[in-house]
């Protein structure tokens, strides 16, 4: 295939994708830098020895959901005995006391804002379960990055185009590595194989999910309980080295250790702790940048164009 007469439909799919998704990809990018910190500021929050009564979550989703469809996740701090959940009814939702069982719901709630929380759900579904148009941004993304060393040499030079090309190239290896994780995981590859409901259809409650799970595991030190695609149940729970996923279903429940899927760690940037999650932040920076100078370029030629166009027809 000759380069050259490719290199002009290249460079219309490279320039019209930029901007034609620019704010979608600015999203997804600055939410991901966000999520960098995480690592970065993982060594500083290791896990202590407090624990919660997995006996008072349980009764506080009986009483609050008893049919276990409203609630999807629990996000729970032992050091407070306060648990913040997470509803499709906003009635529901808010920070709840396990010990006094007071709550700051509905109209009346005033939970703190997780930045963490926030960031995560804006770059998986753009807080409106668009996670489909996720995974079709990371494919675009991965195509617009692949598709930019083919059309120019780096040529470091003074100006904006050319701070753009420098870039692209010298961090070329993180920007490709961020959108082709991403497109990796949509796919579901290099994850260990998760067990599936033997009921298919059926979709387990977190109260369910949490009386299995404490009848053959330790669950001391348990921070998170989430739905899971596929009716399961996600747990996570707080250890000395590290943290413990659990994956109940309606018969079996499944201990994965996230560090082993080197997918997630490198999109996650938990790979090397500290030094990872700079990088992965680096690289966002890096393509928050290069959108908004590449998009900045074009509408600087087209105000030039158009002020020829005006001053040749005078």
């Amino acid at each position: 295939m000759n380069l050259k007469r490719l290199k002009p439909t290249l460079f219309k799919l490279h320039r019209w994708l930029g901007i034609g998704l620019a704010p979608l990809f600015l999203l997804i990018a600055l939410s991901g830098a966000v999520l960098a910190f995480k690592p970065i500021l993982a060594q500083s929050a290791s896990p202590g020895a407090e624990t919660v009564s997995v006996t008072q979550v349980i009764d506080l989703l009986q009483r609050i959901d008893p049919l276990g469809r409203d609630v999807v996740a629990l996000s729970i701090d032992a050091t407070t005995n306060q648990v913040q959940v997470r509803s499709r009814d906003p009635q529901i939702e808010g920070q709840y006391d396990l010990t006094s069982g007071a709550c700051a719901c509905g109209d009346k709630a005033s939970t703190s804002f997780n930045l963490f929380e926030f960031a995560e759900h804006l770059h998986k579904e753009l807080l409106l379960g668009a996670d489909i148009l996720i995974q079709v941004a990371s494919y675009l993304m991965l195509l617009l990055v692949i598709s930019a060393p083919l059309l120019a040499w780096p040529r470091l030079r003074n100006s904006l185009m050319g701070w753009h090309r420098g870039v692209g190239w010298i961090l070329l290896p993180i920007l490709l590595m961020l959108p082709l994780t991403g497109v990796l995981m949509s796919l579901h590859l290099g994850k260990p194989e998760l067990p599936r409901m033997s009921r298919p259809g059926t979709e387990l409650t977190l109260a369910e999910a949490l009386e299995s799970a404490r009848q053959s595991h330790q669950l001391d030190g348990l921070t998170g309980v989430r739905s899971f695609p596929g009716g399961r149940v996600m747990l996570s729970v707080a250890a000395q080295e590290a943290t413990r996923l659990l994956v109940v279903t309606d018969h079996s429940i499944t201990p994965i250790d996230p560090e082993k899927s080197l997918v997630k760690t490198l999109h996650e940037g938990t790979w090397a702790g500290p030094f990872s999650g700079v990088l992965n932040l680096v690289g966002a920076m890096a393509l928050s940048l290069l959108i908004l100078s590449g998009s900045f370029s074009w509408m600087r030629r087209r105000r030039r164009t158009s002020a020829r166009r005006a001053l040749a027809a005078a």
